[in-house]
């Protein structure tokens, strides 16, 4: 059978994927790459999460794809995280329009989550308040603060 995404090919030219194999090869793939965890945010992903950059991703008016890599993000609960606006404009004007985003996080060692969600951006208030009390904030013009709503934690790799 030929795929009209040949795209998965050059994807995964580490053979992980030779070809097509009718219409479930995608869900295959989804399921042996991207596991879901229902635990949410644990201490360890957690650990993850706050100890390196994280991908952030947002969709455009002409639903674009926007992606920034963001540094200061705090986990809040087993389900929320909280995000630094330093220097955003495009994300900040996308998330005005739709507020579903993604986020991507690994480690060194390439342990990594997806993380689905919604968010909601504050320019006053407790979580502005929180985000401008980090250390990794001091010193910095902090325009405000994401909050992110995880509705769906998947593990990579």
């Amino acid at each position: 059978m030929v795929c009209g995404l040949d795209v998965h090919r050059r994807i995964f030219a580490s053979g992980v994927l030779e070809g097509c194999f009718g219409f479930g090869h995608l869900a295959v793939l989804h399921r042996r790459y991207y596991q879901r965890d229902d635990k949410m945010i644990t201490e360890a992903i957690k650990k993850i999460i706050e100890e390196n950059p994280i991908a952030l991703a947002t969709v455009d008016e002409n639903n674009k794809p926007n992606v920034i890599g963001v540094a200061y993000v705090k986990v809040v609960n087993n389900n929320q995280v909280i995000i630094t606006d330093n220097y955003m404009k495009q994300t900040k004007e996308n998330l005005n329009r739709n507020n579903n985003v993604c986020l991507a996080v690994w480690d060194k060692n390439w342990n990594g989550y997806k993380l689905i969600g919604t968010a909601e951006y504050f320019t006053s208030g407790k979580w502005k308040e929180f985000i401008e009390k980090i250390p990794e904030n001091k010193g910095l013009s902090v325009k405000g603060a994401i909050l992110v709503a995880i509705s769906q934690l998947i593990k990579l790799g």
